[in-house]
């Protein structure tokens, strides 16, 4: 499958294309996977070493980079116009450049990173106005959190309470695991909420607008 995927997103790109704009599970995952294999290599590349007082692994830096850059795609795919494989992984890159630059700048006292969901002027592509925004936002939140209560009961806790907006020092106090522990299974978590939103076509883009504004720490 992902062979003829890769076929038809090269030399049958509009019919691809097309897959995408469906939301057809199959297509999104394998675009993933390329973003995976290309666009992550050169982010750690880019990233180096996290400046002094980054109370933040390198690993970790790079996956909420990453993961935070792929929902900002989606948004600004919905609106693009792209006739080859090549404009998607170049919107991804100039997505994911932004998305750092962000991350450095957004450096809380706290220590915890928080992303907005602004992008440059000229790649906002009439994006939705604020209100209407926070009304998807919400709505998304709870098709989350009912996958969330699919998860056993203590990933649970975690991602609701990251959901929440609570510091994982906090998380950790509430749930009496250590701050590495919870920050490594709220990761798992997402990734199991982010495959039952694949099986129903919808975790892209609930996953934009629920996790857009949150701290991602």
């Amino acid at each position: 499958m992902s062979d003829t995927m890769e076929e038809q997103a090269k030399h049958a790109f509009p019919s691809y294309c097309d897959r995408l704009r469906a939301k057809d599970p199959a297509a999104w995952q394998w675009l993933m996977g390329h973003f995976e294999e290309r666009v992550k290599p050169w982010l750690f590349q880019k990233v180096g070493a996290l400046p002094k007082g980054y109370n933040m692994a390198r690993q970790d830096f790079v996956e909420e980079v990453f993961a935070q850059a792929t929902y900002k795609f989606y948004d600004l795919f919905q609106n693009g116009h792209f006739e080859t494989l090549a404009d998607l992984r170049g919107l991804m890159f100039r997505v994911t450049e932004f998305a750092v630059k962000e991350g450095y700048q957004k450096v809380k006292r706290d220590q915890k990173l928080y992303f907005s969901d602004e992008i440059a002027p000229e790649s906002m592509n009439d994006m939705n106005a604020e209100a209407q925004a926070e009304k998807r936002k919400q709505e998304a939140l709870e098709i989350v959190r009912a996958f969330i209560r699919q998860l056993p009961r203590k990933d649970q806790d975690i991602l609701g309470l990251y959901l929440d907006g609570l510091s994982f020092q906090t998380i950790a106090l509430r749930t009496g695991l250590t701050e590495s522990n919870c920050r490594k299974r709220k990761q798992r978590a997402l990734e199991q909420v982010k495959h039952l939103f694949f099986s129903r076509l919808h975790w892209i883009a609930a996953l934009v607008h629920a996790l857009g504004g949150l701290p991602l720490q």
